[in-house]
């Protein structure tokens, strides 16, 4: 009652401690706002501002503040992730009615999101969230067949670790809330039935797939595939790409006409990975076509003379 002067939104500082006028800096970060209410109280009283038993305090927390963790193992992008990091114009400036903030942005989604989502051979029933030393196992594989996730709040100096199972696994290639929901990927189809990129209209948005594109839509995308069935129709694809699991560099060549007729082409069909390259060759009738055209382009100035 009558205290007036001291209501208001309090941000706490980047060292951990509330400000409140009057009162010396209170340690915060890391404590219950029940703990919190009762240093504020005891320090009130300490002062002589109000007396105990008189003194009442509402402590509710109006925005959570962004936080740095850290994330190991199969994903994308491992490393430092920061949290919940939202500008000034998003702090909350007067008191509301409906105090709190939902925070999706530290939560254990977020941070696997943050990192570029999980990899295939991620073991995603096993998630590790250690924190002041305490292992948890957290269950994500609810975010491919639907099921409940357990999302837990992240805070400040939390790390995450994702166990590899050490092999592809095609259903966790696919967009979802711990995988990322595209890819880029680098193709060129500098060959008949085209020229330049430009005629293929290879573009920024047709090198931007959805995370799960199998090699043989790409090519569809890059206009490998059709065209003049005679001369055009055996060609061949070469995919570039980085094995997740081991780091290393693998080349995979198929031929296009095979991948379009094989029943069992998702055997043969690999799935993209991000920052993966296609590039397409012509025909081997194309190719003799193009050598007898620059053999007779040397031949004629002679001939002539």
């Amino acid at each position: 009652p009558a205290g007036e002067i001291f209501e208001g939104t309090y941000i706490i500082a980047a060292d951990g401690h509330l400000s409140v006028p009057h009162l010396p800096p209170i340690p915060a970060a890391g404590f219950s706002i029940e703990l919190v209410e009762a240093l504020v109280a005891a320090m009130f009283i300490e002062a002589g501002i109000y007396r105990a038993g008189f003194l009442q305090i509402d402590l509710d927390v109006a925005q959570w503040a962004p936080v740095q963790v850290y994330v190991s193992g199969a994903v994308f992008q491992p490393g430092d992730q920061f949290l919940n990091d939202r500008g000034a114009d998003s702090v909350q400036g007067t008191r509301v009615d409906a105090q709190g903030d939902i925070s999706s942005g530290r939560t254990l989604i977020a941070a696997l999101s943050a990192a570029s989502g999980l990899r295939p051979d991620a073991d995603v029933r096993h998630v590790v969230l250690v924190r002041d030393g305490q292992r948890q196992i957290y269950d994500m594989s609810g975010a491919f067949n639907g099921q409940r996730v357990v999302d837990p709040l992240l805070s400040a100096g939390d790390q995450i670790h994702v166990p590899s199972r050490g092999c592809f696994q095609e259903a966790l290639a696919r967009p979802s809330r711990v995988t990322m929901p595209g890819i880029r990927v680098f193709m060129s189809n500098l060959t008949t039935p085209a020229s330049s990129n430009s005629q293929s209209a290879i573009n920024r948005d047709t090198t931007s797939l959805p995370y799960g594109t199998r090699f043989l839509q790409a090519l569809v995308t890059a206009n490998c595939v059709g065209g003049t069935q005679s001369t055009n129709a055996d060609r061949w694809a070469v995919l570039i790409s980085r094995n997740p699991v081991t780091g290393e560099s693998e080349v995979i060549a198929r031929s296009i006409e095979g991948l379009v007729r094989r029943a069992d082409r998702d055997a043969f069909n690999p799935i993209l990975l991000p920052g993966d390259a296609i590039a397409c060759y012509d025909s081997h009738v194309t190719n003799v076509r193009d050598v007898i055209s620059a053999f007779s382009g040397i031949l004629t100035p002679a001939i002539n003379l």
